[in-house]
C-alpha cells in the first residue's frame, strides 16, 4: 500500500472485517494481530494496537505509513459470501450491541451514498470540508486543555456529511 490521493495527513482507512458466527471477538483480538504481523513484509507494520475496550472495538495499525482501523463484526451466518449486502436488515437480528455499532458506520455510509445524485462530486466536496474543518478544529482544540482531537473529529464527521448531502433552500 502506498499513500495516494485518497489518504490525507491525519486521516485513516476504516476497514470492516466481517466474520461468521464461529469466529468470536476474543479470538479475533487474541490471534489476528499476530497473524497480521506474520503475513506483512518485515517492517511494513510500524505500529499495531488492539483497542478492545473502545465503543467500537478496533485494531489500529500503521502499515507502510498508512493508518488503518480494522473494525470487527460477527454475523450470525455460517459463512460470509463475497456478495454480502449489509443493507439486508435480516443480518442484524440477534446481534449484540457491539456488533451492531461496528456495522453501523458502513451501513450509514452506504445509505448516504444512495441519496447522493453525484457520488464523485459528493466525495470531493466532503474531502474539502473535512480538510477545512480539521484545520479549523485543530486551532480551537489547541486552546482547550484535555481534549483529544480524535475524540472531537468523529462526532463532527456526520455534520460535514450533512452539509454536503442536504440541499440548500
Amino acid at each position: 500500500m502506498k499513500p495516494n490521493s485518497y489518504t490525507q495527513p491525519g486521516s485513516d482507512i476504516d476497514t470492516l472485517v466481517v466474520v461468521p458466527k464461529h469466529v468470536n471477538r476474543e479470538d479475533y483480538f487474541a490471534h489476528y494481530p499476530k497473524l497480521l504481523e506474520q503475513m506483512a513484509p518485515p517492517g511494513a507494520i510500524e505500529e499495531l494496537t488492539p483497542v478492545t475496550d473502545a465503543f467500537v472495538p478496533i485494531i489500529k495499525l500503521e502499515y507502510s505509513g498508512i493508518s488503518i482501523d480494522l473494525i470487527f463484526a460477527q454475523l450470525l451466518v455460517t459463512s460470509v459470501p463475497v456478495s454480502l449486502d449489509l443493507k439486508d436488515k435480516g443480518l442484524l437480528r440477534g446481534l449484540d450491541e457491539t456488533d451492531l455499532r461496528c456495522l453501523n458506520g458502513t451501513r450509514v455510509t452506504d445509505e448516504i451514498l444512495t441519496l447522493v445524485p453525484q457520488v464523485k462530486t459528493f466525495r470531493h466536496a466532503l474531502r474539502a470540508i473535512k480538510l477545512w474543518a480539521q484545520r479549523k478544529s485543530r486551532r480551537y482544540i489547541r486552546e482547550v486543555r484535555n481534549i483529544d482531537e480524535r475524540q472531537v473529529e468523529p462526532s463532527m464527521q456526520i455534520s460535514w456529511v450533512s452539509l454536503v448531502v442536504l440541499p440548500g433552500p
